[in-house]
């Protein structure tokens, strides 16, 4: 038995901002929760992702990747399992937060720091982002008073933007707002402000003077170069390139599939995030249904994987 291209189950999370737009990727929740994250690559305690497809079928990825010791490559090195892949619905603003880079995180944490990107993939007219500190904005006042509208720089998202957040960029998506959400594995936040709301009927923890140690007053000429981030390079296809993941987008149409090629030192991961997707993944192991939402682990060495029919792919290495 080899490692082949595994299809993996949504983990679907309530949370208080949360919408309707993510149930129907799975049924494994109370419809009346609503649902903020849906976790469709993680191996991480409490939140493995399921193989549906294949030999493993049924079973979890840390089962799979025991199976296939090399499925990761070489160049993962070893430890925890490197990236985490999200759709997050937005259908109430996220909390105003910042999350640590890895030295702080190994720290005081013991898990990796947070950098990840956001792809946008539906934004309702006026809805906007939270991306880094307005001009002129004293760094201590954001988390020594009540956070006013004038202390951060907003951004007004269209389908298809690319926003960088790095470790220490205070950030939070707005109303409205569906994102694909590729990030290192770890689930580190430190909240800032959470507009006075309450989950199970308190309000949920801020976490201010973490936030104070991390919060990092970006530049103008930072905040633009992290919205559209190429990290130096000039293939059209590259939305973001940095020392933690490389994101690619391609778009596979009716007579037009879209060819995807997984080094031999790394694996990848490959996640639909047009809503009206209609396709499937071929490999030499067969194929896989897709739709929106799918995302699929791609084994290390697995060669050249097809996506045939219509869908926007995105294609996450190491």
């Amino acid at each position: 038995m080899k490692p082949y291209p595994a299809l993996l189950a949504p983990i679907l999370r309530p949370l208080p901002w949360g919408g309707d737009r993510l149930k129907k990727l799975s049924s494994r929740l109370n419809e009346d929760a609503p649902v903020g994250e849906a976790w469709v690559m993680t191996e991480r305690e409490g939140a493995v992702s399921q193989v549906l497809n294949g030999p493993l079928a049924g079973s979890d990825l840390s089962r799979y990747l025991g199976a296939f010791p090399g499925a990761l490559g070489t160049a993962c090195g070893s430890g925890i399992f490197p990236l985490l892949v999200k759709i997050i619905d937005a259908a109430d603003k996220l909390s105003v937060q910042v999350h640590p880079d890895d030295g702080y995180a190994a720290r005081f944490e013991k898990e990796p720091g947070k950098c990840e990107i956001w792809y946008v993939i539906e934004a309702l007219p006026g809805s906007e982002i939270i991306a880094g500190l307005a001009p002129g904005t004293d760094i201590n006042s954001v988390t020594s008073a009540e956070p006013k509208e004038r202390f951060f720089r907003k951004i007004f998202p269209a389908p298809g933007d690319v926003v960088f957040i790095p470790p220490g960029l205070v950030h939070s998506i707005g109303a409205g707002i569906l994102i694909c959400e590729i990030q290192q594995n770890s689930d580190l936040t430190y909240r800032i402000f959470d507009f006075g709301r309450k989950w199970g009927g308190v309000p949920r923890q801020l976490h201010l003077q973490k936030a104070a140690d991390c919060l990092v007053n970006y530049s103008n000429d930072d905040i633009e170069k992290i919205r559209f981030s190429k990290g130096g390079n000039d293939d059209p296809e590259i939305l973001c390139s940095c020392d933690k993941f490389t994101v690619r987008k391609s778009v596979a149409d009716t007579g037009k599939p879209v060819v995807f090629r997984v080094k031999n030192d790394r694996f990848a991961s490959l996640t639909v995030v047009s809503p009206d997707a209609e396709a499937e993944l071929v490999s030499e192991c067969g194929s896989v249904p897709l739709s929106f939402g799918s995302c699929v682990f791609l084994p290390a060495g697995c060669g050249e994987v097809t996506v045939r029919g219509n869908a926007v792919c995105l294609f996450a290495e190491i």
